[in-house]
């Protein structure tokens, strides 16, 4: 209960969701720049587009229109 009396409930559970939500953050940007940087290299290698028809977000980008 000393904590709870120094921070109070909402700051308790910010300390603990935080750093939760740190390591989640940091494992997506990762993976998704890794996933990029091996789409780049096969992109270089083959002459073709990455995300057309592979990744499904062809729609969203201009240039596929």
């Amino acid at each position: 209960m000393g904590p709870n009396l120094l921070l109070g409930p909402w700051d308790i559970i910010s300390v603990v969701v935080t750093p939760i939500y740190m390591v989640t953050n940091t494992v997506t940007y990762v993976s998704s720049t890794r996933k990029l940087n091996g789409c780049a290299r096969v992109e270089a290698a083959e002459s073709g587009d990455c995300a057309a028809g592979r990744h499904g977000h062809d729609d969203f980008h201009p240039s596929h229109r």
